[in-house]
């Protein structure tokens, strides 16, 4: 309610005033989050034309050195590819030749297939697992 004379009373004149600056910083809030966007999505087609370079002007790295969510971590991944073909190249020249050692020879009669030995159809519990062991003792003395 106004004065006598008609003017706003102080708490009406900063209640206005409040009312104005939360529209300000409204209105600016919104201004920056609409840059705040821009900005964002600027960033990201960056980061994305960076990635596409880089991955053109070195074909012979993997994928998984350019799949960093900034550029930083892009660089990190391009290097550390790089060091893994500097020490592979390495590798290579201090070990030349492709060629592989021959495999062990095998062993004659391995592989082939044998005829289980037969069981009598009379040998039943102790006396099976003794005819086993029998066999086994016979098979390592021969």
């Amino acid at each position: 309610m106004p004065n006598d004379d008609g003017t706003p009373t102080p708490e009406e004149t900063a209640a206005a005033e409040a009312a104005e600056a939360a529209a300000a910083a409204t209105e600016a809030a919104a201004a920056d989050s609409a840059s705040l966007a821009t900005a964002t999505a600027a960033l990201t087609a960056t980061t994305d034309a960076f990635r596409n370079a880089v991955r053109e002007a070195n074909p012979d790295l993997p994928d998984s050195a350019f799949t960093g969510a900034n550029v930083a971590d892009i660089q990190t991944g391009i290097d550390g590819a790089r060091g893994i073909l500097y020490h592979a190249a390495q590798f290579n020249k201090d070990h030349p030749g492709d060629e592989k050692p021959a495999p062990p020879a095998t062993p004659k009669g391995a592989g082939a297939q044998r005829a289980p030995d037969s069981i009598p159809d009379n040998v039943h519990g102790v006396n099976l697992i003794k005819l086993g062991l029998d066999r086994q003792d016979a098979a390592a003395g021969s």
